[in-house]
């Protein structure tokens, strides 16, 4: 139920940026897709999770629910690319980029230790076994190098440039984490512990950044597209 979650979320905006820019990849299209992708992600993911989910969880959750995702990602995406029009804030994220990347990594960390901490607490993960992270490790991991897979074969079939393959691989392939969360957190206990379900985003949250990090300086010296 957690990778079925976790799949049904757009895509990554700000790691998926910047791996397709390292990749000189099509930056326009990455930041356009991103952005529009996430915008409706909060209204067409849930119902997209609702369609392998028995029951009617959604039309009981769907006005906190979304409520929760204007919240989280909606007000501040809108707030940041408004505040992008002007120069001075252009000039100062750029030359703080680092140090802003930096502390979005901190706070996926520290919403992870949030989640996992409490399931500490109340004793969930003392049903699991270590074969049974070991498989979900090596599950998330063919998941993903099939969406790999995938969209480069669909990226031959469509003869695309070499700058729209690295979007098709880098940001089209990796799942946000943010609206994983937010669906997660609002599931009814009648589908199970929530950080359970939740698992296999904060799993493969990490494990897709480091994969697709070791495609970006050969994407960057092809020649093949």
């Amino acid at each position: 139920l957690g990778i079925i979650l976790f799949n049904c979320v757009p895509c990554t905006i700000a790691s998926s940026v910047v791996m397709t820019t390292d990749a000189d990849g099509d930056l326009v299209a990455a930041v356009t897709i991103s952005t529009i992708a996430n915008l409706a992600g909060c209204f067409t993911s849930p119902f997209l999770f609702s369609l392998f989910v028995q029951g009617d969880f959604l039309g009981q959750n769907i006005v906190s629910l979304v409520k929760k995702l204007g919240i989280s990602l909606i007000i501040p995406l809108f707030v940041g690319k408004v505040s992008m029009l002007f120069k001075p804030v252009q000039n100062k994220v750029t030359k703080f980029k680092r140090e802003i990347g930096f502390l979005q990594n901190i706070g996926i960390c520290l919403l992870l230790w949030s989640k996992l901490s409490k399931s500490i607490y109340k004793g969930t993960f003392s049903l699991l076994k270590w074969e049974d992270l070991a498989v979900l490790l090596a599950l998330c991991f063919v998941v993903h190098l099939m969406k790999l897979v995938l969209n480069f074969g669909l990226s031959v079939l469509l003869c695309l440039k070499r700058e729209q393959v690295c979007v098709m691989l880098l940001l089209a392939t990796k799942k946000t984490l943010v609206i994983s969360t937010a669906i997660g957190s609002a599931l009814p206990s009648s589908l199970g512990d929530n950080t359970l379900i939740l698992l296999p985003a904060f799993i493969t949250h990490p494990l897709q950044m480091l994969l697709d990090s070791f495609l970006v300086a050969p994407l960057r010296r092809s020649t093949v597209f």
